[in-house]
């Protein structure tokens, strides 16, 4: 669901749960572990996020969302605050258009 691929000093984090991309927790412990380990790395100056298909994201998976409770789903906050430290740039085909 979450890929890694280093290029040199340029590592590139792909979501890759098409068609929408939908953000569940195996997103975002794979996001979270991704940018944990990436941002201890000392050779990797730039974070690219990107996402397989026509959609960077739709969004969170509303179906998992409506199985936990409000309380259970608040360390998200936490792990995004971890997990994006590093500077990102988000890349996707519409704003490669804009770009180019």
């Amino acid at each position: 669901m979450v890929k890694t691929e280093k290029v040199g000093r340029i590592a590139v984090v792909t979501l890759d749960r098409p068609p929408g991309n939908l953000f569940n927790y195996r997103i975002y412990d794979g996001l979270a572990d991704a940018f944990s380990e990436l941002g201890r790395d000392t050779d990797i100056d730039v974070i690219i996020l990107k996402a397989t298909g026509k959609n960077f994201t739709l969004g969170h998976d509303m179906e998992e969302l409506q199985k936990v409770s409000r309380t259970t789903s608040m360390p998200i906050i936490g792990l995004w605050v971890k997990a994006f430290l590093p500077s990102i740039i988000a890349q996707s085909p519409q704003l490669r258009q804009h770009r180019d």
